[in-house]
């Protein structure tokens, strides 16, 4: 169920993709959510065996970080490329997101001080790329950072128009999810002509039929038929309506709510875990990015042996996979159906342990905000609004100066709220053009 064995009903996609990869083009696959973009990319990026693959992926929570989507994506690059040999300078600049590769150099102050930093990037790249022809793909772009997103567009524009290096691209999306940023950036992508769009439809009703076969569905071919219309063709929701029939046991029907979404589908099956599976679940939910059984012990504040035996369980209802989600419509249904106090109580945990875990400010921060502590949240977005500056990401440092005012102000710090004030002044007065 989490990968069926054939992919169906994409003939036609894939024929775009196979025109576009001849013409050197980059590839920009959107679909709604649980249309099996990722599989397809997956899938395509398998049937070209002389590439090395670079396989990144956005994950919820990202936004709030500067940086969060590239920093696990060069952590994965350098862990798949050991011998990689970096000169001493990249390897400083990559410091500023990878601190375990050593000291970071000084604050950046200037646009050359950013631009040094991307061009460490680049370099990372360059060099994996002599190895051989590479492809670089990048799934739910709509969960990225936009710190990331610029440092990608710079260093995917240094290998426009170099006929020397292999470099392949392909993205994944939903549609109608990306950020402006995001967007307007992909709009001048596509008015370059260097990356083409390919809509992911849903599945025709004789490839729902084709998968459903492959899925060994029993009932007949009523039962085949109310499947494939009540679930439109999105392939997730296949996926969970077969499910929910298969956990239902003794005669296999269609769920008399399948109708009503993908969401409520994985909701049936949250109710059949167990208290202790379900709160780790909830926990994992909470923490969104990068987390791990031992982050998700310390948030629940239980023993490591429990969450274990949670998580297998989990791991067996297909509602995770190793340390993430099967899906990250699993993720947010389970976040969606975690009640209002848990979920509060969870977040101000998960701030602590991230907190002592050395985690981002600004991650910590959101945390103590979901948790509707403000006192909390207040000196960390101070924090992360420094860190901001310190990147020079002055946007980003005034909308987090902003909500920490906000935050000083509901809780009566008056001290530190006119220092949030004189910070905002400072960057006003740094970002107004000379006379």
């Amino acid at each position: 169920m989490l990968r069926p064995p054939t992919l169906v009903g994409r003939a036609a996609v894939w024929a775009q993709m196979e025109d576009a990869w001849a013409q050197g083009l980059g590839i920009m696959i959107e679909g709604d959510p649980g249309s099996g973009k990722s599989r397809l990319a997956q899938d395509f990026l398998r049937s070209r065996g002389d590439h090395q693959i670079l396989y990144f992926q956005g994950r919820p929570g990202d936004a709030d970080v500067p940086y969060a989507t590239h920093a696990r994506n060069y952590r994965q690059t350098l862990a798949a490329n050991p011998d990689l040999p970096l000169p001493a300078w990249v390897v400083r600049e990559l410091a500023r997101m990878l601190p375990e590769l050593g000291e970071a150099p000084p604050p950046m102050t200037t646009e050359a001080d950013k631009r040094r930093f991307y061009e460490a990037k680049y370099e990372v790249v360059r060099l994996v790329a002599e190895r051989g022809p590479v492809i670089i793909c990048t799934d739910d772009v709509q969960f990225m950072d936009e710190p990331s997103i610029e440092a990608g567009a710079y260093v995917g524009s240094r290998f426009w128009g170099d006929t020397n290096t292999m470099l392949r691209c392909l993205y994944c999306h939903r549609t109608g999810a990306l950020p402006p940023y995001s967007a307007a950036l992909l709009d001048s992508m596509y008015a370059a002509g260097v990356v083409v769009p390919i809509h992911l439809p849903p599945l025709e009703e004789p490839a729902v039929r084709e998968l459903l076969a492959e899925l060994g569905l029993q009932g007949g071919d009523g039962v085949v038929s109310q499947v494939a219309r009540a679930t439109q063709g999105n392939v997730q929701f296949v996926l969970e309506t077969v499910k929910a029939m298969y956990e239902r046991g003794g005669d296999v029907q269609p769920p008399a709510g399948a109708k009503s979404g993908i969401a409520e589908m994985i909701g049936e099956r949250l109710t059949r875990l167990s208290p202790g599976a379900l709160q780790a679940a909830r926990a994992a939910a909470v923490l969104r990015r990068d987390f791990t059984l031992e982050l998700v012990t310390q948030t629940l504040g239980t023993g490591l042996l429990d969450t274990v035996t949670a998580w297998e369980e989990l791991e067996a209802a297909q509602v995770v996979a190793g340390e993430a989600f099967s899906h990250d419509l699993v993720l947010e249904t389970v976040l969606a159906g975690t009640p209002p106090t848990i979920r509060r109580a969870l977040h101000r945990s998960a701030a602590r342990v991230l907190a002592s875990a050395g985690a981002h400010p600004a991650r910590v921060a959101a945390h103590w905000e979901d948790g509707e502590d403000q006192r909390q949240a207040a000196p960390w977005l101070l924090r992360a609004a420094q860190a901001a500056v310190d990147s020079l990401r002055l946007t980003e440092a005034r909308e987090l100066y902003v909500r920490a005012e906000a935050a000083c102000t509901q809780t009566g710090e008056a001290a530190m709220a006119a220092t949030c004030r004189q910070a905002l002044q400072d960057l006003a007065a740094r970002t107004v053009p000379a006379s």
